[in-house]
């Protein structure tokens, strides 16, 4: 018995066949073309990782002491093509007393490293030609002679943590500030126990036991006030030792600093 298709069924198998014939001379074009592209899709691909490999970007640096910049520069040099974070990571390594910012310029491919000096605020007690300095965000780092005129404040930091340096700092950075004190800045060191925290010495042989790091701006406002008070009456005669131990409590002792203190 001879089945005889409706016209619409005859028409969606003409169509499948059509679209099955379509596909097979797609598959054939394709092969052929890939057959006669040298790169292909692989030459494709190597041009695409050529353009985000790392090593491809072009380094700059730009330091305003030239000698540093120099010296940085050898250093890399040395190092053979390296990527901008490997790059900047190898510079702080090497040269402590750097801070390294890095700027990508995506269109040129190169990368720009631009080189500081660190914020010093004091120098520390390490003895030797490499003079050693606290730098603004608590770090002790040591520099070559000539790139620091910094001669004061001594911190000794031997038994200090990394917060107690950061309080060091902070103290540093609070006294440098103009008529933050009556008397500049001289030496820094802990206390015998560790609530007692830093002890200060100003040029004029007053004492001030800052205790810890709390409230240390109005420590400071208030210190100024009670000093310059004192200073004010001829019968107490400087120097002194100022305690703001007790600071919380809304007390600062101030008591004269005798010959067996100094």
């Amino acid at each position: 018995m001879r089945v005889s298709l409706r016209p619409r069924q005859r028409r969606r198998r003409n169509h499948l066949a059509l679209a099955l014939a379509a596909a097979a001379l797609l598959g054939v074009a394709a092969a052929s073309a890939l057959r006669h592209d040298a790169g292909g899709i692989d030459g494709s691909l190597a041009r695409l990782h050529r353009a985000l490999t790392p090593a491809a970007t072009r380094l700059e640096l730009s330091c305003p002491i030239e000698r540093v910049r120099r010296s940085a520069a050898g250093l890399l040099a040395s190092r053979g093509r390296l990527s901008p974070a490997a790059a900047a990571a190898a510079i702080r390594r090497s040269f402590p007393y750097l801070r390294v910012v890095v700027r990508r310029h995506w269109l040129r491919r190169a990368a720009s490293l631009e080189l500081s000096l660190r914020a010093a605020v004091a120098v520390t007690a390490a003895p030797g030609a490499r003079r050693d300095y606290l730098s603004d965000d608590g770090i002790v780092f040591g520099a070559p002679g000539g790139l620091y005129a910094l001669a004061a404040p001594l911190v000794e930091t031997a038994r200090a943590s990394p917060a107690q340096l950061r309080e060091a700092s902070a103290i540093c950075e609070q006294a440098a500030e103009p008529g933050a004190l009556p008397s500049p800045l001289q030496s820094l060191r802990l206390a015998a126990s560790p609530q007692d925290g830093w002890a200060a010495r100003l040029a004029d042989g007053t004492e001030v036991l800052f205790g810890d790091g709390r409230w240390l701006g109005q420590k400071f406002s208030r210190l100024n006030q009670v000093l310059a008070d004192a200073r004010a009456r001829p019968a107490v005669a400087p120097p002194f030792t100022a305690d703001l131990r007790y600071f919380g409590d809304g007390k600062i002792l101030l008591r004269p600093l005798g010959p067996a203190s100094q």
